[in-house]
């Protein structure tokens, strides 16, 4: 059943304007956009999970039993969801409303307050507050508020000062909340009455934190995701005193995501280069790393009623025991004759074609064609139902969504390809500086984040980095630490990617008695790898 409600008051209030210095940050999550996730662990014994390609929540039995899906009023957009004190899940299913999901499925639709000449907006933090109602970060066009609404669906709108704002937890009696002004992340701290405070000021060169978290010690976890091997968790205490960084047992990256505390008071995330695999971290930093079977998707996890944690991702549910084995696993419901591809492995490849990558969903033994955008794959080979593998058609640069094609019709929304040339180092800031290298420099040209090798003259490094900007990777540019050579002189840029060798581009100054790189001020403060490094 469901019914749809109009916010039943609306009071828009101006929280105390906030004093703080200069900063800037960047959040990111990676994963699989379509089939499940997210999940949360009900207050009856079941598990809720978020169905994006049908915009449904899922009712699945811890113990086994028949899984029950409920449609939802508007798109499953934002993937929030949080429990309330009477066993009800609440969805933000968009920024413009919240969901209301009873344990028997009722759902109510609340319409939430919005400016009428808002264009751009979204939901970015869902919490239950130490007053037991429902809060809400939302942004729009700039115009930042914390929502609350009550369990009986009345709403209370709060404008807040704060710069592209994200994440919401509650701990210690309070809200917290990052953003991000410029050139440092913060965290702030609210009461209910929306009285907003600056927290922690964090000067950093990593790219993004993301899944705030109240860990199991009391104190706010998140991950804070660099480059490879400085993917880290980071401890924020609530009590103002020092943090710490504790960096992932793994050495490849740009994939931790999903951080949730388990039920034996350690961290899980999830993590999906080199293979699915689960890591478990305690409070002090020691890290355990849990692969998983091939084919495995986990796009989000909780810890469940049967002291498991429980992951959805793809179109599959299933739980992991403490030691990292798994229970159990189960595909959600999907209608006959259809499929959903939510992963391609590798997700790049050259627009010659010819490369053979891996889709993995649901229903994918019911495939007769394989598009991306007009452009048909001439060949594939059904695996399973979970598997296809597809040889790429030569396509145009650039992202193709891949669409499937089965007796029930073309298949839409499914996971994104990238077609790409071989890197072009086309420029470069800055371009002169010490022979000594070490120190980093910003190359830009055509699918220049794809790089994996970048040759000055004929000194190679692999020592690269993405280049993020708020949420966003920032394509055709990539962070580069310069080697070391034994002499000064000029040299040529060349780089190699998933699509082969780049030609010489750019031009670099190598000279003796410097330090560093000559003119990196002149350059634009792109984020990259480097350590967290609380500043206040």
């Amino acid at each position: 059943m469901r019914r749809r409600l109009g916010f039943i008051t609306a009071i828009l209030l101006s929280a105390t304007a906030l004093v703080v210095a200069p900063g800037s940050g960047a959040v990111g999550q990676p994963g699989c956009v379509a089939g499940a996730g997210p999940i949360i662990s009900g207050a009856d014994g079941n598990l809720w999970v978020g169905e994006a390609n049908d915009d449904e929540i899922a009712r699945v039995p811890a113990g086994g039993g028949s899984i029950a899906e409920f449609p939802l009023d508007l798109p499953f957009l934002e993937r929030k969801m949080v429990l309330d004190p009477d066993g009800n899940v609440w969805v933000s299913s968009s920024f413009r409303s919240l969901s209301r999901v009873t344990p028997t499925g009722t759902i109510d639709t609340f319409d939430l307050p919005v400016a009428a000449d808002t264009t751009l907006s979204s939901a970015n933090g869902l919490t239950v507050g130490p007053d037991g109602n429902i809060w809400v970060l939302r942004t729009m066009n700039g115009d930042d508020r914390l929502t609350r609404v009550t369990p009986g669906g009345v709403v209370t709108d709060f404008q807040i000062d704060a710069e592209r704002p994200s994440e919401l937890v509650s701990a210690d009696g309070f809200l917290w909340f990052f953003d991000d002004p410029g050139s440092a992340m913060r965290l702030f701290r609210s009461d209910t009455a929306a009285n907003v405070s600056l927290h922690k000021t964090f000067v950093f060169n990593g790219p993004n934190f993301h899944d705030l978290i109240t860990g199991p010690d009391g104190a706010l976890w998140a991950i804070n995701q660099s480059h490879h091997a400085l993917d880290a968790l980071v401890r924020i205490p609530t009590d103002g005193s020092d943090t710490a960084d504790f960096p992932l047992p793994v050495a490849d990256g740009f994939s931790p995501r999903s951080l949730t505390a388990g039920p034996d008071g350690r961290l899980w995330l999830a993590h999906s280069s080199g293979g699915p695999k689960l890591i478990a971290m305690t409070t002090a930093g020691a890290g355990t790393v849990y692969p998983q079977p091939s084919g495995m998707s986990i796009a989000a996890l909780t810890s469940g009623p049967d002291g498991n944690l429980w992951f959805a991702g793809g179109n599959d549910v299933g739980s992991v025991d403490t030691s990292g084995a798994l229970v159990s696993s189960r595909p959600l419901p999907v209608s006959t004759g259809t499929a959903i591809a939510c992963e391609a492995s590798p997700a790049f490849g050259g627009v010659a074609g010819g490369d053979t990558i891996t889709l993995r969903g649901r229903g994918l033994d019911n495939v007769t064609a394989v598009w991306f955008d007009a452009y048909r794959a001439p060949s594939f080979s059904v695996v399973s139902d979970r598997e296809l593998t597809v040889v790429t058609p030569a396509h145009p640069r650039g992202r193709s969504v891949i669409e499937l094609d089965t007796v029930a019709g073309r298949q839409p929304f499914n996971a994104v390809f990238r077609f790409a040339v071989p890197p072009v180092a086309a420029s470069l800031c800055p371009s002169l500086g010490s022979t000594s290298g070490g120190y980093r420099v910003t190359v830009s040209g055509e699918d220049m984040d794809l790089a994996t090798h970048v040759w000055f003259g004929t000194t190679p490094t692999t020592t690269v980095a993405p280049v993020y900007e708020w949420h966003t990777l920032i394509e055709d540019k990539l962070h580069v630490f310069v080697p070391a050579v034994s002499r000064g002189g000029v040299v040529k840029l060349r780089a190699a990617g998933p699509a082969g060798l780049g030609p010489e581009g750019a031009t670099f100054i190598y000279q003796r008695n410097l330090t560093g790189a000559v003119g990196a001020g002149l350059c634009t403060p792109f984020k990259t790898v480097g350590e967290l490094l609380p500043s206040t």
